[in-house]
């Protein structure tokens, strides 16, 4: 694998931004925040990471945070 791919061949999927994600951080608060993956410019250790998960508003907004968009060819 390079540095930078998942097993899935996915890239570049690792540091400049956390993902967001429609993903509940808690399943149990259906109106509450949301999950936001990986790690941005400002993290340190294991909050880099691809799979760390972080609390996110669903109203914040910051520099740290992004979204992926994806679609099927």
């Amino acid at each position: 694998l390079l540095q930078d791919e998942s097993p899935y061949g996915a890239l570049g999927m690792a540091g400049n931004v956390r993902e967001r994600t429609s993903s509940l951080f808690d399943p149990e608060a259906p109106e509450g925040d949301l999950v936001a993956r990986g790690g941005c410019w400002q993290d340190l250790g294991p909050a880099t990471l691809l799979p760390s998960r972080h609390s996110l508003s669903r109203t914040q907004t910051d520099d740290r945070v992004g979204l992926r968009l994806v679609w099927s060819v």
